[in-house]
């Protein structure tokens, strides 16, 4: 259950025996019905009210009603003992038809229709695309409404108005346009209804193939033998700490040996990193990968370092974002700004997590640098939810997330003054911030003065730096995931609400457009909150806006995975050994 379960499984598909007949030996009738001189929609399955055959048969009541002069035609055919459309001028109700009639109905309809929001498979659907013939789905069914938005061969519907309006549409379309939407439904079925290709997916997925068919193998290239990397801080919950350990990894797998050195290291994190002590342990040929973020005490080194070097970038904050706020690490920033124009001519190979952060290593005096996006795997969710958190969160309210350190760039003022808007809209709310925060920062004390002044001190939870099972909690308790951010270099969260299918609402910014690309939503006006709520509240109450939303995450989410951005990685470690 949760993010990581989609990641244990593996689509294998199910095999979808046809009779394979010639065309030629169809029957050309089925019941009375001349089936190649007949325009008609076919739905085929279990008749039943619970499956929703007395809603289509009403809405192409309601299409006739409103195009008299059609001479599109409805045919329902399968088992069940109620009969519908019986006074419906165009709905034939057969019955249970034998396979040849199943088989010659399909060759000849214009769109197989299936309405039923209660189905775990389809298999109808699948036999529609073999005869090149477009589907209809209900929206609702995540089962066949999945299939048909993978495939792209066909149509989503929900409400009898969408039916009906789908049955006008199918009238008007050109045979051309609906054999090109059944094309693509039947190279879908090809991968997920042939026994040849489930039965090689079955196996994959039971280690049953040579790791060379499988293109799992060693890829160490041959000049370097060890690549190590650095980093300024290593804490928990830190996103490039995370990315150093999956980088590890990778490296690992393709044969290096490979270990992390930092220059501050979190007491929680001893086991994943080394305390960096004037370069003991790195030997002069190793290879180095650099996590550049701020103003660091590395810099000399990486920049006299002999072997091969790589920096990855990932940002430094403005420091104007924060220095009234922290006016210390407002320096500290600078110095890593400074130092960002001194590693350039060190570091022939650079990448930056993101085109934003690219684009500042060129502007910089780094030569044609990667982009090497910031690893997003739902496997650290593999653990359990903190179960108080869960029950407190549980209570009925809308909870709004984010998640982030509160500085001044992450704008949580303005996100307490927009979520103020929508509990004085909509009631019943709470805004989560998850994030560390030090009691003493000016910042802090502005957002709680502004709390207080919006008298919102029992609907803003400041939860602090958390362990992942509470932040796992806060996800999976979120309904949006909310964001005003002025400044980020990636931004970690955005996807990790991905995986719990929580709606994003995101400040376009920085490289937050680039992170969410086409999921998610995004809006480039804060001025006004009362219209930001109004979103918002749609994004978490309307089903429809909030699928479609989570539709364009789902395919957002797995640019970051490990397999989607090894290759990048790679290409990276080739140009360092030369």
């Amino acid at each position: 259950f949760g993010p990581g379960i989609g990641r244990k499984g593996h689509v294998v598909g199910v095999g979808v025996e046809s009779l394979d007949l010639d065309p030629e030996a169809l029957p050309a009738r089925v019941a009375d019905i001349e089936l190649e001189n007949t325009k008609y929609v076919l739905c085929l399955g279990r008749r039943d009210a619970t499956k929703n055959t007395a809603m289509l048969v009403a809405a192409f009541q309601k299409f006739r009603a409103a195009h008299p002069q059609t001479r599109l035609e409805l045919i329902l055919a399968g088992p069940g003992e109620e009969r519908f459309g019986l006074s419906v001028p165009g709905v034939h109700d057969l019955g249970l038809v034998s396979e040849v009639d199943k088989e010659a109905l399909l060759s000849n309809c214009r769109a197989l229709f299936q309405p039923s929001r209660n189905e775990s498979y389809s298999r109808v659907i699948m036999e529609a695309w073999f005869y090149n013939r477009p589907v209809a789905a209900h929206g609702a069914c995540l089962a066949t409404a999945m299939a048909v938005e993978a495939a792209g061969g066909g149509w989503l519907a929900r409400s009898p108005e969408d039916w009906a309006g789908l049955f006008y549409r199918l009238e008007q379309a050109e045979e051309g346009q609906l054999l090109e939407l059944g094309k693509k439904g039947r190279e879908y079925a090809r991968r997920y209804a042939e026994w040849d290709a489930v039965i090689d997916r079955y196996e994959e997925v039971l280690g049953l193939k040579a790791a060379e068919e499988t293109g799992r193998t060693n890829r160490r290239p041959t000049a370097l033998r060890t690549i190590h990397q650095l980093t300024p801080g290593f804490a928990y919950g830190d996103a490039i700490s995370n990315q150093a350990i999956m980088i590890r990894g990778l490296l690992r797998d393709m044969g290096y040996r490979s270990e992390i050195f930092t220059e501050h290291l979190d007491p929680l994190m001893t086991h994943e990193a080394r305390l960096f002590k004037d370069g003991k342990g790195i030997k002069g040929d190793a290879g180095l990968i650099y996590h550049h973020s701020i103003g660091s005490g590395l810099t000399d080194f990486v920049i006299n370092h002999p072997g091969a070097k790589g920096l990855i970038y990932h940002n430094v904050t403005p420091p104007d974002l924060v220095r009234d706020a922290d006016p210390e690490l407002a320096k500290i920033l600078e110095q890593g700004l400074r130092d960002l124009g001194r590693l350039a001519p060190y570091f022939p190979v650079s990448a930056g997590d993101s085109h934003f952060n690219s684009q500042d290593l060129e502007e910089n005096g780094f030569s044609n640098p990667f982009v090497l996006p910031i690893f997003v795997a739902p496997e650290k969710w593999n653990i359990q939810a903190d179960p108080n958190m869960m029950l407190r969160l549980q209570d009925g309210r809308d909870n709004i997330l984010f998640v982030g350190r509160l500085v001044a760039n992450k704008c949580q003022h303005d996100l307490i003054e927009a979520f103020s808007a929508y509990r004085s809209m909509y009631g019943n709310c709470r805004l989560i911030l998850v994030g560390g925060f030090i009691e003493e920062e000016s910042y802090y004390r502005k957002l709680m003065e502004l709390v207080r002044k919006r008298g919102l001190e029992g609907d803003v939870l400041f939860a602090g730096k958390v362990p992942d099972s509470t932040l796992h909690a806060c996800y999976r308790c979120a309904h949006l995931y909310w964001s005003m951010s002025e400044h980020e270099g990636f931004g970690v969260p955005l996807i990790e609400a991905m995986w719990f299918d929580v709606p994003v609402l995101a400040f376009k910014s920085s490289a937050v457009p680039e992170t969410m690309g086409e999921g998610g939503l995004l809006f480039t006006d804060k001025q006004d909150f009362r219209q930001l709520a109004a979103v918002a509240r749609l994004l978490i109450h309307d089903p429809e806006v909030k699928n479609t939303i989570i539709s364009g995450q789902h395919k957002r989410r797995n640019d970051f995975l490990p397999e989607a951005i090894g290759p990048q990685l790679e290409a990276l470690v080739r140009k360092m050994n030369g």
